[in-house]
């Protein structure tokens, strides 16, 4: 386990149980502000990814492979999250082996390259008109 230290924190959640939340995905998506934090666990050769969205694709999933693989994708939800006084609509992929990536938005056909580093968090703004970025 990596040390404390290179742990980042980013909102997410609306509670700790996973029958909560796979009740909550079984009755629909909520669309709530998550206020609770995400624990990035990263370090060594593992790194996040951290996509920030407009509010339309709140409840949405976004995918994302190894480049040049296409399968197998993990995927992750885009929810509104607390950052500071503001709020952002954002997916977090808290641990991805560090390289380089496909990140699949909903709704088109081809990819977008994503490169993530060991021990750090990479942003992507698809945002319209992009916003700060937390870092």
């Amino acid at each position: 386990m990596e040390p404390a230290a290179s742990r980042r924190r980013l909102p997410t959640g609306t509670g700790p149980a996973l029958d909560k939340e796979e009740r909550a995905m079984s009755e629909g998506h909520q669309h709530t502000v998550h206020g609770e934090n995400v624990v990035l666990d990263i370090g060594g050769e593992v790194g996040a990814l951290v996509v920030y969205t407009n509010a339309d694709l709140s409840g949405q999933e976004i995918e994302i492979s190894r480049t040049g693989d296409g399968e197998p994708r993990v995927h992750t939800e885009v929810h509104p999250r607390r950052l500071g006084p503001a709020g952002v609509h954002a997916a977090v992929f808290a641990s991805l082996a560090a390289g380089e990536y496909d990140l699949w938005p909903p709704g088109q056909a081809g990819p977008v390259s994503v490169r993530i580093e060991g021990g750090g968090v990479a942003e992507v703004d698809w945002r319209d008109p992009p916003g700060p970025l937390s870092g």
